[in-house]
C-alpha cells in the first residue's frame, strides 16, 4: 500500500462521542497470522488505494506459527518451530506465498526405520509408510487386510462428499450422528486399525476420535486430497517439506509493508461489532490488550467491510449487533480446539539417525499399568541441513496441566524408551502449550463434534458487511497454513466484489464463496467474462 494511502487515513479519523476519534476505513482486517495477512497481501496487490487497516491482539504476528530460537550443540543459537512447521507438495496457495518471497525448503528427513506402538503395549513394531508392502513382515495378514480394507471405505467416502453442499452427499446426516470412534468400531476388525484411527485423530487434531464427527472427520480429509495425505511426510503428506528458518518468516514478510506504513496494529484487539444496516457501515470497538485500564479507552473504527481472519472460537467472544444468525452461533459455540502440546529437544548428535532410525514414531502411550498413558503421541527428525540435532514432537493433551519441568522429564524418559537411553543426554528442551497461548484456541487445528456440520457449513457466510477468512474455513487444505492463504484470498475477492472492484476479482477465488452466483450473474448482464486466476 503507497505510503499517501497511510496519510489519508489520518485525514479520514473523525471525532465521536466526547473526543473519542473514530477511524473511517474501506476494510478493517482482524487477525495477524497467514491469513489475514494473505488477505491483506491480496488486496494490496487488487487494490492499493483502498483504506486498510489490520489489528493483531497479540504482540507478535504468526497466529499459530512460532519459530523460537534454542541452544544448539556449539551453544549457538538455532531457530526452530513451536507452531506450524510443515507444507505438503499439494499446499499450492502457501506454496505460492513462499515462492514469492523466495523462501527455501528442504524435504523432512525420513531415511530409516519408523517405529509404531500399537495393537500391543509392550512393543514398537517398524513401519516404513502406511501403504508399503513391507510392513508384511512385521503385522499380520488380518491386520493389513483390516487396514486396506478400511482405507478404502474412507476414500469411497471421501470421494463422494461435496465440499460446497455437505448435506447434498450420501449418508452425510448419519456420519455426522456418529463420532469417528463408532464408525471405528463398526468397521475394523483389529485392535491395531481402531489404534490406527485413533492415533490419526490424535496426531492430526490433537484430540480422542470419541469427540469429532465422522463426516466433518470426512470433510477434512478430501479437502487434503485424501486421509493418507494428512498423516504422512511423504509424497504428497503434509509433513513432506520443512521451510528453512522456520515458518513464522511467513507472516513476517507479508507483515513487513504494513508495518511500514502503520496500518498493522498490534496489542489491539475487537471486543464488540456493531453493524448499522441502513449505511452499510461496521462500528468496531477495540482496545490495547497491554493496557489494564484497556476497557475505558476503546478504540473505534468504522469500516466499510471486515474479514475476520481469526478461529470460529474467538469470534464467539464478541460482542455482535446484531447478533449473528442461529447456525453462526452454533458454529462459534461449537467448534472446539484440540489441546496438544508440542516440544522440540536438541542433541549433540541424531543418535536415532545412527542407530537406523527415521526418527518418527507414532505410539497409542499404554502401558501395562492400568490407566497410565505415556506422552508422546507422535515424534519427528527435527534436525535442519548442516543444523543441530534435535527431535520434535506432540504431547497428548493429558499433560497440559503439568509443569514445564515435569513435561519436559516425561517426555524425554519416553523419547528414550523409544530411541534408547542416548535421549536423556540433551541439550535444549523448549514447548508451547497452544490451549494456553491467549487470542488462539489451541493446537493443532478445530474439530467439530457430532450433530453439528449443519452449523459448520455456515462457517463462510458473512454476516451483513462482515467476511470470515481463517484456515478453518478453507476447501483446500483447511487447518494448514495453505488453507489459511485460500480462505484469506476467497474472503479478499468476496470483499474487492461487494466494493465494485470486479475489474480485479478473479473468479476461481469465489468458487467456494456464497458471492460466486452473484458475481457471475453480475458480470453477464455486463457483457464481460469473469477473470481467472492468473
Amino acid at each position: 500500500m503507497p505510503q499517501e494511502n497511510a496519510s489519508a487515513q489520518t485525514q479520514s479519523i473523525q471525532q465521536h462521542g466526547q473526543g473519542q476519534q473514530v477511524l473511517d476505513l474501506d476494510v478493517l482486517i482482524v487477525g495477524a497470522g497467514v491469513s489475514g495477512l494473505a488477505t491483506a497481501h491480496e488486496l494490496r496487490k487488487r487494490a492499493p488505494d483502498l483504506k486498510l487497516l489490520i489489528v493483531e491482539a497479540k504482540s507478535r504476528v504468526g497466529g499459530r506459527t512460532l519459530t523460537v530460537e534454542m541452544k544448539g550443540r556449539t551453544d549457538k543459537m538455532e531457530k526452530f518451530d513451536l507452531g506450524g512447521q510443515w507444507v505438503g507438495k499439494t499446499q499450492s496457495h502457501i506454496l505460492e506465498i513462499m515462492k514469492e518471497f523466495k523462501i527455501q525448503t528442504y524435504d523432512q528427513y525420513t531415511d530409516g526405520i519408523k517405529l509404531a506402538q500399537m495393537g500391543d503395549v509392550n512393543e514398537l513394531r517398524p513401519y516404513v509408510s502406511a501403504l508399503s508392502e513391507k510392513n508384511l513382515r512385521h503385522y499380520t495378514e488380518v491386520e493389513l487386510l483390516d487396514f486396506f480394507t478400511n482405507t478404502n471405505k474412507l476414500k469411497a467416502l471421501c470421494d463422494k462428499l461435496d465440499l460446497i453442499e455437505i448435506f447434498e452427499s450420501q449418508d452425510a446426516e448419519v456420519l455426522d450422528q456418529m463420532t469417528v470412534s463408532q464408525w471405528t468400531r463398526d468397521n475394523c476388525q483389529t485392535d491395531t486399525v481402531e489404534d490406527v484411527m485413533e492415533l490419526g485423530s490424535r496426531i492430526v487434531y490433537g484430540v480422542p476420535f470419541t469427540r469429532m464427527s465422522m463426516l466433518y472427520h470426512l470433510f477434512f480429509s478430501k479437502s487434503a486430497g485424501g486421509y493418507q495425505n494428512l498423516v504422512e511426510s511423504i509424497g504428497d503428506g503434509a509433513q513432506a517439506i520443512r521451510l528453512h528458518g522456520g515458518t513464522q518468516q511467513i507472516s513476517e514478510r507479508l507483515a513487513q509493508p504494513f508495518i511500514e506504513n502503520n496500518t498493522l496494529k498490534m496489542n489491539t484487539a475487537v471486543s464488540r461489532i456493531d453493524i448499522d444496516t441502513q449505511t452499510g457501515l461496521a462500528r468496531v470497538r477495540m482496545y490495547d490488550t497491554k493496557n489494564k485500564d484497556a476497557v475505558l479507552r476503546m478504540q473505534i473504527v468504522r469500516a466499510k467491510r471486515v474479514i475476520m481472519a481469526i478461529p470460529p472460537t474467538e469470534c464467539g467472544k464478541l460482542r455482535w449487533v446484531p447478533e449473528v444468525p442461529f447456525m453462526k452461533r452454533r458454529l462459534f459455540d461449537n467448534m472446539y480446539f484440540g489441546n496438544m502440546i508440542k516440544f522440540v529437544v536438541t542433541y549433540k548428535r541424531a543418535f536415532w539417525r545412527e542407530k537406523g532410525y527415521s526418527g518418527e514414531v507414532v505410539s497409542m502411550g499404554r502401558t501395562n499399568e492400568e490407566g497410565e498413558m505415556l506422552p508422546v503421541v507422535d515424534a519427528y527428525d527435527g534436525c535442519a541441513p548442516g543444523g543441530t540435532p534435535a527431535i520434535v514432537g506432540f504431547m497428548r493433551e493429558e499433560y497440559a496441566d503439568y509443569t514445564k519441568e515435569l513435561r519436559c522429564k516425561e517426555a524425554v524418559d519416553d523419547l528414550a524408551r523409544i530411541y534408547g537411553d542416548e535421549a536423556q543426554d540433551f541439550i535444549d528442551y523448549d514447548e508451547k502449550v497452544w490451549g494456553q497461548e491467549p487470542f488462539n484456541g489451541g493446537c493443532p487445528v478445530a474439530y467439530v463434534p457430532p450433530g453439528q456440520m449443519d452449523a459448520f457449513a455456515a462457517i463462510r457466510e458473512p454476516h451483513h458487511n462482515v467476511h470470515f477468512a481463517g484456515t478453518e474455513s478453507a476447501t483446500h487444505w483447511m487447518g494448514y497454513m495453505s488453507g489459511a492463504v485460500q480462505a484469506g484470498r476467497r474472503a479478499a475477492h468476496e470483499v474487492l466484489h461487494m466494493l465494485d472492484r470486479d475489474d480485479v476479482v478473479h473468479f476461481s477465488y469465489l468458487t467456494d464463496s456464497t458471492f460466486a452466483a452473484g458475481f457471475l450473474e453480475k458480470q453477464q448482464q455486463g457483457a464481460t467474462q469473469p477473470k481467472s486466476k492468473m
